[in-house]
């Protein structure tokens, strides 16, 4: 598996939206993409990310 600075913030996104049933808003994803010890990333990166994996 890769280590956590070598995968995108995509990557990193979708591991938690994989992880998880219920729905996760923005700023409860931002704190699970935070706390998977990569790099930190603020929340409007989370939600261009979400907006990306969306379309």
């Amino acid at each position: 598996m890769a280590k956590p600075r070598d995968r995108t913030l995509r990557d990193r996104i979708q591991a938690v939206l994989d992880a998880h049933d219920d729905p996760l808003d923005a700023l409860q994803i931002l704190e699970l993409v935070n706390a998977d010890g990569g790099r930190e990333v603020k929340l409007g990166s989370v939600r261009n990310t979400l907006t990306a994996i969306r379309n």
